[in-house]
């Protein structure tokens, strides 16, 4: 310990401090480089697209399946792959412009919707099949991306339960009164019947 004392006293002040300011240097330069590289990829995150793929029913209780760019910018060169046949309602996914050929470019918030069918029975048809993935492959600037997306209609199928807007429901409402009036009337009409026929019997 004291060797190391007296090398440093012989060092002298000036070249002490040139050491320090030396390893602060390169203390800096790690610390910038990793922040750099972090907030690149924090940019990357936000600002990349992202091709999703789900399920969507609407208020008719028809099943479709939705390609998106739910990204923040327009995907490049982009491929579409199924691991399995799908059946649509009309011809199969596969066969679909989008997953034969693909496309060039997907701009952000773009949307391609496939009917599947309609009702409960379609998802228990589906579902025999067992989960399929897609798997989606594009390019953002100088990177390419590969994006797997597993659904399952056996685990969505939970969903499909009746589902009507404000105004279908009361239209609903409405005409199951119209029908407890109707029979109302109805047995109204009779009774009254009933009386005048009394009446001219008398």
């Amino acid at each position: 310990m004291t060797a190391i004392i007296s090398q440093l006293n012989a060092m002298g002040t000036q070249n002490l401090l040139t050491l320090a300011l030396v390893a602060i240097t390169a203390l800096y330069v790690i610390l910038t480089g990793r922040l750099a590289r972090s907030a690149a990829k924090q940019v990357e995150l936000i600002t990349r697209p992202r091709i999703s793929a789900a399920f969507l029913i609407d208020e008719g209780n028809s099943v479709y399946l939705r390609i998106q760019n739910t990204g923040a910018t327009g995907a490049e060169r982009v491929r579409l792959r199924l691991d399995r046949n799908v059946v649509l309602e009309r011809g199969n996914l596969g066969e679909t412009d989008l997953f034969r050929h693909g496309t060039a470019w997907m701009p952000p918030g773009s949307v391609h919707d496939y009917a599947v069918g309609t009702g409960p029975d379609v998802l228990a048809e589906q579902a025999e099949a067992g989960p399929f993935t897609i798997t989606a492959e594009y390019v953002f600037g100088k990177k390419r991306y590969l994006e797997e997306h597993i659904l399952d209609f056996a685990a969505f199928s939970g969903s499909l339960a009746p589902r009507y807007s404000a105004e279908a429901q009361a239209l609903r409402e409405l005409n199951k009164r119209m029908g407890q009036l109707t029979k109302e009337v109805a047995a109204l009409q009779q009774t009254i019947a009933g009386l005048r026929k009394g009446e001219l019997t008398k």
